[in-house]
């Protein structure tokens, strides 16, 4: 395929060096690439004329399509940025570009889209250990548990409402956390309460009383059974339910002979948990059980508790799930718990849904878990576009520490969970974000000094930041 890229005086080099010599490159009479239209790239029709595809800079305006039909010759929109090119053109002959949508967007949102069809695809396929009610556990990819650790203090509509929300980010199965003061009748409503709203229900508790009060309510999962509570596996048998064993002391010898001993008593549909433990407080060994174990038991699937590491660790949970998702599809973990618990792991389970799409997909692909269209970036950035120069000449931004009060008013901004409130005396504007809102405030005369429009701008973009990481917001505080 012959391929000619289109772009400014200025990306020239970046360009160049980003297409190598797998397109080549015109360079039109314009400084800013993204000011190049289809009338300047008329005036090269003799130099677009015998190629198979012209790529012009991603953010450039206009109706190329017509001097697509014009010319003969497909006229698309490449990346937004020059470093992206030499991803774009690995993939440019399977996938159609488009003349309204940059390529690097194109591309990615169908990446996204093919691992997404190919993650349904391995799970359709994938072998099924049993079911834990309308939850199918399969060898591959591993099911979430997310653990609702209050559940039996929540008012019912919160307690329905924290379900949705973690079943609208992956999870396939809710459990309910019971201390060990919580009353059996407590857990049991819960339990009822939950099912009845069609989740598939499993209890956290060692107490063989709470575990037979939830199973009688509709729990199809019991987390977790060890050598004091398994007198719980005949009521658990009973119940037509499940059952995680776990080895209070992290032994896997132990681990296999307490299955040997409930499959004895007739429970057949069990999970295994070796147990994940913190860093620093046997992380290490505790991933060497999870392969010894998978090694020697492949016919019994898997748990990993993924809380153990993102609560105990003061570090971003992104990355953390991004990893753990990867040992767990690496090892042929069929199960994950975790939870929502503190403000530093909110958005776990999404997280976690992703890193397990990204790593089931790399898996059957047998290449590490990139280039997918599916990512946990959050802070970071994949590919970074080049820095600037200072000029030759500039001054030093320095601040000022005059103020003078706006005449039109003054403003309080903070944030709901969803939305950022701005309050003015006249009015209160609410958005989602700061560009909205700031250009509301303009067009209703709110802001008559340019100091504090810039103030306004500062606070609304903080908020919005603020807003999409899941962050809290203080007016004036620092960020």
């Amino acid at each position: 395929m012959r391929i000619l890229v289109v772009t400014g005086r200025l990306a020239e080099k970046e360009v160049r060096r980003s297409s190598g010599d797998r397109a080549d490159v015109l360079v039109v009479d314009e400084d800013i690439a993204a000011f190049i239209t289809p009338g300047k790239l008329k005036k090269y029709l003799h130099v677009i004329t015998g190629y198979d595809i012209v790529l012009v800079p991603g953010l450039a305006k206009g109706n190329f399509a017509e001097l697509e039909k014009e010319t003969g010759v497909k006229i698309r929109l490449g990346p937004i940025h020059a470093v992206d090119l030499g991803y774009i053109l690995d993939e440019i002959e399977n996938i159609e570009l488009s003349h309204s949508v940059p390529a690097c967007k194109l591309i990615k949102k169908k990446m996204g889209e093919n691992t997404i069809r190919k993650f349904d695809e391995i799970r359709g396929k994938s072998g099924e250990f049993f079911r834990i009610g309308d939850v199918s556990l399969k060898e591959a990819p591993p099911v979430i548990i997310a653990e609702i650790v209050n559940a039996i203090e929540l008012e019912k509509e919160n307690l329905i409402s924290h379900a949705r929300y973690l079943t609208s980010c992956g999870a396939d199965i809710i459990d309910v956390g019971a201390s060990l003061e919580a009353e059996p009748e407590d857990a049991g409503s819960v339990v009822k309460t939950l099912v009845k709203e069609g989740f598939t229900v499993s209890i956290d508790s060692h107490n063989p009383d709470v575990i037979g009060e939830a199973l009688r309510n509709g729990a199809s999962l019991v987390l977790s059974i060890t050598e004091k509570n398994i007198d719980s596996v005949r009521e658990i048998v009973r119940r037509e339910a499940s059952a995680v064993l776990v080895s209070i002391r992290r032994d896997v010898k132990e681990l296999a002979s307490l299955v040997k001993k409930v499959k004895g008593m007739g429970l057949n549909r069990i999970i295994a948990d070796p147990v994940l433990d913190p860093p620093m407080m046997g992380f290490s060994e505790s991933i060497e059980r999870y392969v010894l174990f998978r090694r020697e038991f492949p016919d019994i699937p898997l748990l990993m508790g993924a809380g153990n590491v993102t609560e105990l660790i003061d570090a971003d949970s992104p990355g953390i799930n991004a990893i753990l998702a990867s040992m767990a599809v690496e090892i042929g973990v069929s199960a994950i718990l975790t939870t929502e618990f503190s403000h530093k792991v909110k958005g776990t389970v999404r997280e976690l849904k992703k890193g397990i799409i990204m790593a089931t997909v790399a898996k059957y692909r047998k290449t590490p878990p990139k280039d997918l269209g599916v990512d946990l970036l959050i802070l970071k950035e994949k590919s970074r576009r080049p820095a600037g120069r200072l000029p030759e000449s500039y001054i030093q931004a320095e601040p000022t520490t005059r103020f003078v009060r706006d005449p039109a008013g003054d403003f309080r901004i903070w944030i709901t969970e969803k939305e950022i409130v701005a309050s003015h005396p006249e009015m209160t504007i609410v958005g989602k974000d700061a560009k909205s809102i700031i250009d509301t405030i303009i067009a209703s005369g709110l802001v008559s000094r340019l100091d504090h429009a810039g103030y306004l701008g500062r606070e609304l973009m903080k908020a919005e930041i603020a807003l999409r990481l899941g962050r809290s917001y203080l007016q004036d505080d620092d960020f």
